[in-house]
């Protein structure tokens, strides 16, 4: 779906507003005074009506907008009056700092923007822009991070194993996923003496929960050495007494650290990541966000009372769902 156009926004708006917020229940009566209710909404619909006391359908009066006459009744020529939509940005309700979106379960890539109103939480229809993602309070960049920088080797006597030379490359793990592998480093270590891989440094912003080594002693072919458990940033890694680990999965071939928006149902409303948060990660976001609307009439009158001024009594309009 195309971005539907946008509600202008024009001088000549008066005074006032209305905003009605609206609910489809079936009550049903009986003789006794009892009721039953089943609402039928799940989420409000939002009708509003705005007034605008001047519009000018030329240059004559710039305090108003040259042309706002047009900018208006071509956004409902557009539309083509109930049947096509548009974004309207409620000057009042379009924006939320750290709203919590949802929660990790490890599997769940996909989540619903949302905002609170008060005590009631309901999606938002259309996500015009997005400052910052959080997990955990950590900010996860869009793009995802990118790899660390070439590891820093060394060697440590310890051990009893022969001396070899050791290929090494790291990655960050976020709560979202896990980055691209650093460049390739190498260092011959001798005799009785063990691999010590120093932890890279945190990515900006720091939201790196832990880092990844991966060693082999042929170049290319790189393991994970630390199991499921990222090393902690900070920590280093030394090999142990018994050896590399073998078998075990390469380093990724696709950055999983970052999101995007997506339309389902033609909806700009989806916060979607390239792999599933970790279980238990708090899902928070800084957001504006547009009501996608249509007109609720097939007919509007727009007014010339002057030379060049027009005015609107009434433009209504409501909400549509996601």
């Amino acid at each position: 779906m195309t971005t539907p156009p946008s509600f202008p926004v024009l001088a000549g708006q008066g005074w006032s507003v209305h905003k009605r917020p609206t609910f489809s229940t079936r009550v049903a009566g009986h003789v006794s005074g009892r009721e039953v209710r089943s609402p039928f909404y799940a989420y409000t619909l939002y009708e509003f009506e705005l007034t605008f006391e001047g519009l000018s359908s030329g240059s004559s009066y710039p305090g108003i907008g040259n042309n706002s006459l047009q900018s208006l009744m071509g956004l409902y020529l557009q539309c083509e009056g109930q049947y096509g939509t548009f974004l309207y940005t409620d000057p009042t309700d379009n924006a939320v700092a750290n709203q919590g979106i949802g929660t990790g379960d490890g599997t769940t890539i996909s989540f619903t923007f949302q905002r609170a109103l008060g005590g009631f939480l309901e999606p938002v229809s259309w996500v015009s822009s997005v400052a910052n993602v959080y997990l955990n309070g950590a900010i996860i960049q869009s793009a995802g991070f990118s790899p660390p920088a070439v590891p820093m080797l060394s060697s440590a006597a310890g051990g009893t194993l022969a001396a070899a030379t050791y290929y090494v490359k790291v990655t960050y793990v976020t709560a979202s996923g896990e980055t691209l592998p650093s460049s390739e480093s190498s260092l011959a270590v001798a005799a009785n003496n063990l691999l010590a891989v120093t932890s890279p440094v945190a990515p900006s912003p720091p939201s790196a929960i832990g880092w990844n080594a991966y060693v082999a002693m042929v170049s290319g072919n790189e393991v994970l050495q630390n199991g499921a458990t990222p090393i902690a940033i900070g920590t280093n890694w030394t090999e142990p007494t018994s050896g590399l680990v073998t078998g075990t999965k390469a380093p990724p071939a696709a950055n999983t650290t970052g999101w995007s928006i997506t339309q389902p149902n033609g909806f700009n409303n989806t916060l979607t990541f390239n792999a599933a948060p970790a279980n238990g990660a708090v899902i928070t976001a800084d957001f504006s966000y547009a009501f996608v609307c249509r007109f609720l009439d097939d007919q509007e009158d727009f007014e010339n009372f002057m030379n060049g001024l027009w005015q609107v009594q009434a433009l209504k309009f409501r909400s549509v769902k996601p």
